[in-house]
């Protein structure tokens, strides 16, 4: 498990509002309650509204905002049993809770990274109220240990795990000595890089991934202490010192589990230290690359690539449709000024005016990254206009293709890479005008039909919506045949339908649906052709099979 939700915009767009809404009525509840404490009833509407959240939080798997969502709830419970003083203080630091939840979240919809130590102080606020031990910055740090190192430059052969032991137990003797000179004197670097040649001579040879991980990270540790770049506390001499531990325990060979899981523990904690590092270089920044040390501990540098402030939902739907119509009617000239069948647009001079309000619009949403793109598509469109660039089929794409984007983006910028997608295409539109321009990309480079994930979203709902109308026309074909069994025409159509289904269903990528879809094409060939005697429990099956198939249709619609 990850600290970081691997978390899906649309799904947390489909509960917002609703958790909006529920914050906003415990947060009114609660400043019902501050106006008059004598009276507890609006206290516990506040609770019985954090406690929804808490729950849909969790079932949308967002554990970090609902680990804060259980804290308030906690402390609002605590002030409404008395277990708490409801004085001023209290009231405030929960009230700072409740709405810190929305803005959290607002955040993870426009690509802001889960980040669980960044709501920390806050929860440990609320803990520390309530006379509970706080939680530390290691307990929320889980980071995906499933990673392993790169093959190395060099390929070599693993050892068997006999030779393995034998390597660790020629390595120790040095490794303990340069480990007791460094421990008694850790200004210096000599030990420090004698103790790297054993770990990296150990991490290249180990047969055991858990193990080459953990002296993976254990280099990177030692090249950072090594820069200066971590000082050299206690805390991380025991980190080094117990890499001694793990080599009597290869030496030893005893039960591989107590191996992996020590190996795991250590590598946890050298991960956590190496993230509190600033230096970004070599297998330093290869490691912070690997483990997504930047996000898991919310150090992410200036140039991450991040907004550093993204507009409210709401402004974005305001936007949207203010863009709306505008773009749709661009988008129309475009093709029609671009169709040789069209005689009657022979002008993109309209275009810069759309293009203009575009510009206008999109300033409301505070992303200079998308403003530069409109500002691009006006430069190319006037280029268009004045004829200095030739109106041919590589023009028409990225101009209509930039408009798709900018429609896109208004309403779903938190979708995945939109800022890789818009800087790509700003600099594939100003490569019309400068061929030769520094890293502008390919015309082939560049997937020109690539669905975007708002189009694709709209498409599951209309195939899924067809394959349940389909799906109904076969439900109702097989209660008339098992009204009457002897009817077998009455299952003639059902092969046509279930393949149209199939059909849906591969263009969707669905292959455990269409796998079903097979099976009941299957058993209603064999109920045709009187291979299959038409029981009463071969019709029920076959009724929770079209059933199971009608509502895994209905949740791809949803």
């Amino acid at each position: 498990m990850s600290t970081t939700s691997k978390l899906d915009p649309n799904t947390l767009s489909w509960v917002k509002a609703e958790i909006d809404e529920s914050l906003r009525q415990a947060h009114v509840a609660l400043e019902s309650f501050a106006a008059n404490p004598s009276d507890d009833t609006r206290l516990r509407f506040c609770v019985t509204h954090l406690h929804q959240v808490l729950g849909t939080l969790q079932m949308v798997e967002l554990d970090t905002a609902a680990m804060l969502a259980r804290e308030a709830e906690g402390m609002a419970d605590a002030i409404l049993n008395e277990q708490v003083a409801a004085n001023d203080a209290n009231l405030e630091l929960l009230s700072r809770a409740i709405l810190l939840l929305p803005d959290y979240l607002g955040g993870l919809q426009f690509g802001r990274p889960d980040t669980p130590l960044k709501l920390l102080p806050l929860m440990n606020e609320l803990r520390a109220a309530r006379s509970m031990e706080p939680i530390s910055e290691e307990e929320l740090f889980t980071p995906d240990l499933s990673v392993r190192p790169p093959p190395p430059a060099e390929a070599r052969t693993k050892l068997a795990e006999h030779e393995y032991a034998e390597l660790a137990q020629k390595l120790r003797p040095a490794f303990q000595v340069a480990l007791l000179n460094w421990l008694r004197d850790s200004d210096g670097t000599k030990a420090l890089e004698t103790i790297a040649d054993s770990v990296e001579e150990l991490q290249v040879s180990s047969p055991v991934g858990v193990v080459e991980q953990l002296f993976w990270v254990a280099g990177g540790l030692l090249d950072v202490l090594k820069a200066g770049g971590l000082e050299p506390t206690n805390d991380r001499k025991k980190l080094i010192a117990r890499l001694d531990q793990q080599i009597k325990k290869i030496i030893d060979r005893g039960e591989k589990s107590a191996l992996r899981a020590s190996s795991e523990v250590l590598t946890k904690a050298m991960l956590f230290q190496l993230g509190q590092s600033r230096s970004g270089g070599g297998k330093v920044a290869q490691l912070k690359r690997a483990f997504d040390l930047y996000a898991l501990l919310g150090t992410a540098p200036d140039d991450s690539g991040l907004v550093s402030e993204l507009p409210e939902a709401k402004t974005v739907e305001s936007v949207s449709t203010a863009l709306n119509e505008e773009i749709k009617a661009a988008q129309e000239h475009l093709a029609a000024y671009f169709d040789p069948d069209q005689e009657d647009v022979d002008s993109l001079k309209p275009l810069l005016g759309q293009l203009r309000k575009f510009s206008s619009t999109v300033d409301l949403l505070g992303i200079p990254e998308l403003k530069t793109l409109v500002n691009q598509l006006y430069t190319v469109t006037e280029a268009v206009v004045a004829g200095e660039l030739e109106p041919n089929e590589e023009v028409s794409m990225r101009m209509a293709q930039a408009l798709l984007l900018i429609e896109n983006c208004s309403r779903d910028i938190w979708a995945p890479n939109w800022k890789k997608q818009i800087d790509d295409w700003t600099r594939a539109l100003r490569k019309l005008l400068s061929p030769d321009a520094e890293g502008a990309p390919d015309a082939q480079g560049i997937e020109v039909a690539e669905v975007s994930e708002t189009e694709f979203d709209e498409l599951v709902g209309v195939v899924a919506s067809e394959i349940n109308t389909t799906l109904s026309k076969i439900e109702e074909a097989v209660e008339e045949f098992a009204a009457s069994t002897s009817e077998l025409s009455r299952l003639d159509e059902i092969p046509m339908h279930i393949a149209q289904i199939q059909g849906a269903l591969q263009m969707l990528g669905e292959e455990r649906a269409m796998q079903l879809a097979e099976v009941i094409n299957a058993r209603v060939n064999d109920l045709r052709l009187a291979k299959l005697p038409p029981t009463q429990a071969v019709l029920d099956a076959l009724a929770v099979c079209v059933g199971t198939l009608t509502a895994y249709a209905e949740g791809l619609q949803h």
